[in-house]
C-alpha cells in the first residue's frame, strides 16, 4: 500500500509540475503575442502660412511610436503607443533657396493625447504658432507662442484681432500665386495655367524640411 500511495504521489507532483509548465509557457505566449513592434519615427507638415510669395513659415509634427501586434490588435487595431511627440517651427524664402529650423517644442504635459502644431498667420515681426490637444479629461488645450524670425519665442494668453497679415493665396494679392501643402512637401503655382511646383520638402531619413533646388 505504501509503495502505491507513493508511486501516486510521485505522479501527482509530475503532473502538477507539467501543468505548472504549460501554464507558464502559455502565459509567455501570451505576453510576446500581446505587445508591440518596434519603434517608428514619422514626420509631417501640418500648417504652412505665407508672409507673402516668396516667405512662409511651416509647422512640423515629429511622432516616435510603436504599433500594437497579436491580441492588442482586438478588436479595431488596437491603439499605437506613443513615445514621444514634438513641434518644430521652420521660415523659407524661396527667392534665397534657405529653410531653417527657428522653433523646436515638445509636447506640453497638459495634453494627454491629440498633439499637433500649426500656424495661425504672420504679424509685422514674426509669426503666431499654436499647440493643439486633450486633457485626460477630454477638454480642449490651446496654446499661442509668437515666433520670431531669430527665433525668439513667447507665450500668449490670446492672438490679438487684426493684428495678422492676410493670407497672399487671397484674391487681393497683387502676384499672382496659389500655394498648397501635403505631408511632406509644400508646392506653389506662380503663373495663370501653370504647374505647381514642390520649394520645400520633409527629408524622410532626418525628419527635416529641406529646400527643393
Amino acid at each position: 500500500m505504501r509503495a502505491e500511495r507513493t508511486s501516486n504521489g510521485h505522479a501527482e507532483r509530475t503532473l502538477k509540475i507539467i501543468g505548472i509548465g504549460a501554464v507558464l509557457f502559455l502565459l509567455f505566449v501570451l505576453v510576446k503575442s500581446n505587445t508591440y513592434g518596434p519603434i517608428i519615427e514619422e514626420t509631417r507638415i501640418r500648417s504652412v502660412r505665407w508672409r507673402d510669395p516668396h516667405r512662409f513659415a511651416a509647422a512640423l509634427e515629429w511622432n516616435r511610436y510603436r504599433l500594437p501586434i497579436g491580441f492588442l490588435t482586438f478588436p479595431d487595431g488596437g491603439t499605437r503607443l506613443n513615445l514621444s511627440d514634438r513641434a518644430s517651427f521652420y521660415i523659407g524664402d524661396t527667392d534665397s533657396q534657405v529653410v531653417r529650423l527657428v522653433a523646436r517644442m515638445d509636447k506640453p504635459k497638459s495634453i494627454y493625447s491629440g498633439f499637433g502644431p500649426g500656424i495661425e498667420g504672420w504679424d509685422s515681426t514674426g509669426f503666431v504658432a499654436v499647440i493643439t490637444g486633450s486633457r485626460f479629461d477630454r477638454s480642449e488645450v490651446i496654446l499661442h507662442y509668437h515666433v520670431t524670425p531669430a527665433g525668439e519665442i513667447r507665450g500668449l494668453s490670446s492672438v490679438p484681432r487684426g493684428t495678422l497679415l492676410p493670407d497672399p493665396n487671397h484674391p487681393w494679392a497683387t502676384d499672382y500665386f496659389e500655394a498648397s501643402f501635403s505631408r511632406d512637401s509644400i508646392m506653389v503655382v506662380r503663373e495663370t495655367g501653370g504647374l505647381s511646383a514642390p520649394v520645400a520638402r520633409v527629408n524622410r531619413k532626418t525628419g527635416t524640411l529641406e529646400p527643393v533646388p
